[in-house]
């Protein structure tokens, strides 16, 4: 098993972060949500994530909360508009994971962005397709599951 793979047997649980409403472990250094706000800063920091990944854009009372609680934030631009566009992001975020960092990675939603490019995450860090799917709770008939399953990790 490559070092950073989730463990064998490790289940996805959801609603992580009280307050978020899409909230979802999908490896024990991944979590995947909707917009967070600034009033859930501190329960991001007791879910115990040092690095907040956002790519919708983020309010900036959000990201002044979070630095205020000593917890990183990293804005990603990519458009997510093209398959690529999720790789690119995830060779960004793999290495935060694989340096012992937990992440919340969010969009708008919490339902395409963020599960896509968690799931390029984790296919980085070892799982295979069907594997990443079923962590970030992605079908495989989707267009998430599509992408997930189809590109090619560089």
């Amino acid at each position: 098993m490559p070092p950073h793979k989730a463990p064998e047997g490790f289940k996805p649980k959801t609603q992580v972060v009280r307050g978020l409403v899409r909230s979802r472990l999908v490896h024990p250094k991944i979590i995947v949500s909707s917009a967070p706000r600034a009033k859930n800063a501190s329960d991001i920091q007791r879910a115990g994530v040092e690095h907040v990944i956002s790519l919708a854009p983020a309010p900036k009372d959000l990201v002044h909360a979070l630095g205020k609680m000593g917890v990183k934030h990293t804005q990603l631009n990519y458009g997510f508009n093209e398959p690529e566009q999720y790789a690119e992001a995830s060779r960004e975020i793999a290495p935060l994971v694989e340096d012992g960092e937990k992440i919340l990675v969010h969009c708008s939603q919490g339902n395409r962005r963020s599960p896509t490019t968690a799931g390029f995450v984790l296919r980085m860090l070892g799982h295979t397709p069907e594997e990443a799917m079923e962590l970030v709770g992605v079908g495989k008939s989707s267009s998430e599951g599509l992408i997930l399953k189809t590109l090619r990790i560089k």
